[in-house]
């Protein structure tokens, strides 16, 4: 499959995360992105167009980044599909440290994010 028919969905409250991480995406060329600005959002769009890959931030409103991987993770549908978490440090430590039975993501970027690891990552895992 050539990457201009993998679909990566960004997810972000935040209208300039989500563009600074599509300009990342169109550096690598060809994917086609789609967004969404919450968990509740990203579950529903994972589930019903299958992306290759989510890139999605933790804190957002009405359904929080970990609460939708966890989600993702549970349902055999899209279990399969990779989950780059999005966010500072201090958000991981403490959303660890209040959940410690949930799904730990695989894939974790704080902010700011380097462009270059972000990129690195996504080749990394979307071509894999």
């Amino acid at each position: 499959m050539d990457n201009e028919s993998k679909k990566i969905l960004v997810v972000d409250d935040e209208q300039d995360s989500i563009d600074f991480v599509t300009a990342v995406i169109e550096d690598l060329g060809g994917y086609q992105v789609m967004s969404a600005v919450n968990g509740e959002e990203a579950v529903e769009l994972t589930r019903r167009e299958m992306p290759a890959l989510v890139i999605m931030d933790v804190n957002m409103p009405k359904k929080d980044g970990y609460t939708a991987f966890t989600e993702l993770q549970e349902d055999p549908r899209t279990s399969a599909i990779p989950v780059i978490m999005l966010s500072s440090l201090t958000d991981f430590g403490e959303y660890v440290t209040m959940n410690p039975d949930v799904k730990r993501p695989r894939l974790f970027l704080d902010k700011p994010i380097a462009p270059e690891r972000l990129a690195e990552m996504i080749g990394t895992v979307v071509t894999a």
